[in-house]
């Protein structure tokens, strides 16, 4: 069950960034954080997608500490399920 509200949270994460304005995020910023807590607590790969989100989210409004901890968060998972040479890891480093 947490997968799915993972998924649709994400998708409604990505959406709101793709809608190049703050005001979509602004609804979703809490849940979206405790979503991804969660599902980092859980182990689940998905949380990275959430946490690079919320930091896109954050860069965006040049809250830029905020945002290095959250790409921080997704990177570690990535590390922790994914190939060194894995692409996402290169993003999310650039991002940084």
């Amino acid at each position: 069950m947490l997968s799915s509200l993972v998924d649709g949270m994400g998708n409604l994460a990505a959406e709101a960034n793709r809608s190049g304005l703050p005001v979509p995020m602004k609804a979703l910023r809490a849940h979206l954080r405790a979503a991804a807590g969660a599902a980092h607590a859980a182990g689940l790969l998905q949380a990275s997608w959430l946490w690079n989100e919320l930091a896109y989210h954050l860069k965006y409004l040049a809250e830029y500490q905020a945002a290095q901890s959250a790409y921080a968060r997704a990177l570690e998972i990535f590390q922790n399920h994914l190939p060194a040479d894995h692409p996402n890891l290169r993003i999310v480093r650039g991002n940084i």
